[in-house]
């Protein structure tokens, strides 16, 4: 009978050094993140990339909307061409200031800086453009498929 106690105490004593070890190395791993490289710092750095490629992506359509009001004629009315150039100018600066500025910002903020830059050119081409709709409509669509990608 005492052997089987011995065995029984040796067991309970094997399963509280496992449940230690266990525990001591999850707390490891929700402290420093490093389950299958998902920590929260790398995922603030992914978002935070995601977001600096869109307002590149959106820096290029503002070039091209500046080259189509320079060349090709495109805006409805060419005496607010130097307003419509300075619209761009100053949202590529807001673009520019969001990037450097919200690095350390959670996306929600990024999301509602940049919602308020594309609204606004948005905005833009449709009182300014030949066709704004339309125009609107296909940057709406570059975009759109551009954001896509980069959450994959």
């Amino acid at each position: 009978m005492s052997s089987i106690a011995f065995y029984a105490v040796i067991c309970v004593i094997a399963a509280l050094v496992l449940y230690a070890q266990i525990q001591k190395t999850t707390r490891k791993i929700d402290e420093n993140g490093t389950l299958a490289n998902n920590s929260p710092e790398a995922a603030r750095q992914i978002s935070v990339q995601k977001y600096k490629d869109f307002c590149e992506i959106i820096n290029g359509e503002l070039r091209e909307l500046k080259m189509k009001a320079l060349y090709d004629d495109a805006l409805k009315n060419e005496d607010l061409k130097e307003k419509f150039l300075e619209s761009l100018s100053e949202m590529s600066k807001k673009l520019t200031f969001i990037e450097t500025m919200n690095t350390a910002r959670n996306p929600d903020k990024w999301e509602s800086e940049l919602f308020e830059v594309l609204s606004r050119l948005d905005d833009l081409v449709t009182e300014n453009f030949k066709d704004g709709e339309r125009a609107g409509d296909e940057i709406r669509q570059r975009l759109g498929a551009e954001f896509s990608k980069l959450q994959n």
